[in-house]
């Protein structure tokens, strides 16, 4: 009996060590994608339209944006350099989907 406790016991303790690596200090830029992501989500579900493909180009311009309050806080929070280029990449790709989408938009009057 006690040998199985001691099992089940170190079991749990060995299945817990994954989780550890996940409770680590949050960085300075939480903050800032905590706030992106939330405005995102919220502003996605009020993007909505009866056409679908217009509903669709809202929600992905809301997104897009959120990419770029995310990559904006990201940038001033770290100098890595492969996470800083990633991020002015990510800001120059998203910039150019939200041009063509909102033209999408503005195309189908709605």
């Amino acid at each position: 009996m006690l040998r199985t406790r001691l099992c089940l016991i170190a079991t749990a303790a060995l299945l817990s060590v994954p989780l550890l690596a996940y409770a680590q200090q949050p960085s300075p830029a939480d903050p800032q994608f905590k706030a992106a992501m939330d405005k995102m989500h919220q502003s996605m579900e009020m993007a909505t339209n009866a056409d679908p493909a217009v509903s669709y180009a809202k929600k992905m311009i809301v997104h897009h944006q959120g990419a770029l309050e995310m990559s904006e806080a990201v940038l001033q929070h770290t100098q890595d350099p492969t996470i800083r280029e990633i991020a002015q990449k990510t800001m120059q790709e998203q910039k150019k989907d939200i041009q063509d989408l909102q033209k999408f938009v503005n195309k189908k009057g709605k």
